[in-house]
């Protein structure tokens, strides 16, 4: 019958980029950077976040002691640091109010419930990587193998808090909690097994791995830790330190058994508390493709 409703999107951003790359010999490359960025998401007492940048990148195959192996075509090192952030939603920090109908003197009419409570603390995520790996080429530039390995930690990590129901207010609230590192590495090889005039066959194998692991969830406004934080009513999901993010969780079963022997379980132990069961995301991942041309 009666519905109000009301959309409003406010997202200004303002920054700038700084960034310079030197080459030496055409084999040894650095470069460093900074970015700034202020952005309307960011909570009313933070202003500019800034995030650092440098990478160095060396072709050692070019170097006059490095040894010339027939098979060899180049060989490139390369590492890099890093920063960079994840701003908040347009509204996480700020209050607003959500359209509602309500009942006034026997009528419906337009009003307003509370939406968002906001954080005027609230910051964008922080993320800080390091990562360092090589590019070989070789059989006549036919085989290629790019290895990287990295790590990075995420502070500030901008996560979904439950209220509590005495709070008489909205259900749920960002915040920046603790930290998160993850950490693996990355393969790909890059192959041309047939090269012909007029035929060409190319064989690409990819392999990725990432561990990731809740370091820390911080402490409330009283200094105290933040306990395990549960995602939803099924508690299934849980955000534990130590353990890998939104990870899946259950009662173990100790014990069963069929007491009477007709071939229906009818004793059943249960553990005494929940206990990790795995994660929520892959930590391996594996591809292959191929094309003819």
């Amino acid at each position: 019958r009666f519905q109000v409703d009301e959309s409003y999107t406010d997202n200004r951003l303002a920054g700038g980029l700084l960034q310079q790359q030197f080459g030496w010999r055409d084999r040894l490359f650095v470069t460093a950077g900074i970015r700034g960025d202020d952005n309307s998401a960011f909570g009313a007492n933070f202003e500019t976040a800034y995030f650092p940048t440098a990478q160095l990148s060396w072709v050692v195959s070019e170097e006059s002691f490095f040894p010339q192996p027939r098979f060899l075509n180049s060989l490139q090192l390369r590492a890099a640091y890093g920063q960079s952030g994840l701003r908040p939603g347009n509204r996480d920090a700020r209050v607003f109010f959500n359209a509602a109908p309500v009942r006034l003197e026997g009528q419906e009419a337009a009003g307003v419930t509370l939406g968002g409570i906001g954080d005027p603390n609230l910051k964008p995520e922080r993320t800080t990587e390091l990562e360092g790996g090589f590019v070989l080429t070789g059989l006549d530039s036919r085989v290629t193998l790019d290895a990287t390995y990295y790590t990075k930690e995420s502070r500030d990590a901008l996560i979904s808090r439950r209220t509590a129901p005495s709070a008489g207010v909205v259900t749920s609230v960002f915040a920046n909690l603790g930290s998160v590192r993850n950490s693996g590495y990355e393969l790909l090889l890059q192959t041309r097994p047939v090269d012909r005039p007029n035929f060409a066959w190319n064989l690409n194998l990819n392999f990725s791995s990432n561990d990731d692991e809740l370091l820390d969830l911080g402490t409330d406004v009283s200094g105290q830790p933040i306990p395990p934080i549960i995602i939803g009513l099924s508690s299934s999901q849980r955000f534990v330190e130590g353990y890998p993010l939104a990870g899946y969780w259950g009662t173990p079963i100790r014990s069963f058994s069929d007491t009477n022997n007709d071939g229906i379980v009818d004793d059943i132990v249960y553990g005494d508390s929940a206990e990790f069961i795995g994660r929520s995301q892959p930590a391996r991942l594996f591809s292959i493709g191929t094309d003819v041309s």
